[in-house]
C-alpha cells in the first residue's frame, strides 16, 4: 500500500509552512519537499504529536464531484443576406 496524504506542517528543519504529512502500514512520517528531510514518527506519542500540529491537507479530501454544465443553446443559423434585386438603378428617369 502507498503512503497516504494526510496534511501539512511546517518542516522543523528548514521551516517550509507545507510540508507533508503521511501514513503508511507502519508509521506516521513527513516529507519536506523543500529540504528533502523525512522525518518518522513510530511510536503512539510521537503520532499524537504530529497529528495535533497538522492541518488538514484541502488537497488530501475527496473532492466534490463537479455537476455537469448544462449544454449551451445551439446558435440560430445565419441567413445569407438578401440579394439586391436586379435591373436598372434609375429606371424611368430622363426618358
Amino acid at each position: 500500500m502507498a503512503s497516504k496524504l494526510i496534511g501539512r506542517v511546517a518542516c522543523p528543519w528548514c521551516g517550509f509552512h507545507a510540508s507533508h504529512v503521511k501514513e503508511s502500514e507502519k508509521c506516521v512520517y513527513t516529507f519536506c519537499p523543500e529540504c528533502g528531510v523525512t522525518t518518522h514518527f513510530v511510536r503512539e506519542h510521537q503520532r499524537a504529536l504530529v497529528l495535533a500540529k497538522m492541518r488538514p491537507d484541502r488537497l488530501a479530501e475527496e473532492p466534490a464531484p463537479a455537476p455537469n454544465p448544462e449544454p449551451a443553446p445551439a446558435p440560430e443559423p445565419v441567413r445569407p443576406a438578401a440579394k439586391p434585386a436586379r435591373g436598372r438603378l434609375f429606371s424611368g428617369l430622363g426618358r
